[in-house]
């Protein structure tokens, strides 16, 4: 079994400077604190090296930035700016 302790420390590693705080907030719990542009960059590295891990709650918060996720369309109206 992974500790959280391995956990925290290969995100240090993927994420560098994208990683903001990570904690052990209690046994098998990891939180980590990371840039909003590494959202995506954080979840593949995790998928990748604990494919048998489960996240438990993805939180965002927003702070008055406009974050863009990208969905399949099929009408090109999609990829105007409203």
């Amino acid at each position: 079994m992974v500790s959280e302790n391995e956990i925290m420390a290969y995100l240090k590693q993927e994420l560098g400077e994208d990683l903001i705080e990570a904690s052990k907030p209690r046994e098998r719990r990891v939180f980590a604190r990371i840039k909003v542009t590494a959202l995506r960059k954080a979840v593949n590295a995790m998928k990748r090296q604990y494919q048998t891990l489960r996240f438990m709650t993805i939180t965002t918060v927003d702070h008055g930035f406009r974050i863009l996720v990208p969905l399949p369309c099929r009408w090109s109206r999609c990829n105007s700016e409203e």
